[in-house]
Order: structure tokens, then C-alpha cells, then sequence
């Protein structure tokens, strides 16, 4: 599997998804429209670091934001814009 590639395609649904009113469907909505498995496999793994407890263990949430935006672009190559997504939507499920 080309990860780069695999983001790419995580990225581009991540940005289609327009629907942040609604934060709890955003997981499904990605999976549903990732036709490869390779991709649903790591979008899993992306979404579960950036939940991970350790992110978001301090008393400002801005702290567990930058953090795990930061895990995101350097640990998976996501664009800030994809990253941003997943970070705000983490935060609001740690808040």
C-alpha cells in the first residue's frame, strides 16, 4: 500500500464531508466512501491516534489539538486542512 497515496484519498473525502454539524456520522461517512480496504484499515488508524487518551490528557483542549494535528501531518502526511478535521472532531469527543 503507497500510504501517501492512501492519504490522498482519506484527504479528499475528509474535506468533502460537510456535514460537522453532525460530527458522529464523520467516521462512517469516510469508511462508506473508501472503496479500498487498505484505505478503511488506515483511516482506522488515523482516527484512532488521534483519540488516544495521551493527546488529550490536559486541562486546555487547544493543547490536545495541536498535538495531535501535529501527529497528523507528521506521523501520516495529512494535509493541515484533513488534519484540522479529524483534530477539531477529536477535541469535540474530549471535551
Amino acid at each position: 500500500m503507497d500510504k501517501l497515496e492512501s492519504v490522498k484519498r482519506i484527504s479528499e473525502i475528509i474535506l468533502n464531508f460537510d456535514n460537522l454539524e453532525n460530527q458522529f456520522h464523520f467516521k462512517k461517512y469516510v469508511l462508506d466512501n473508501l472503496s479500498d480496504e487498505d484505505d478503511k484499515k488506515y483511516f482506522t488508524e488515523i482516527v484512532k491516534r488521534a483519540w488516544e487518551f495521551e493527546n488529550w490528557n490536559y486541562g486546555n483542549l487547544s493543547i490536545g489539538f495541536e498535538k495531535t494535528l501535529t501527529i497528523l501531518k507528521s506521523d501520516f502526511d495529512m494535509n493541515e486542512k484533513a488534519a484540522k478535521v479529524i483534530a477539531n472532531l477529536a477535541a469535540y469527543d474530549w471535551k
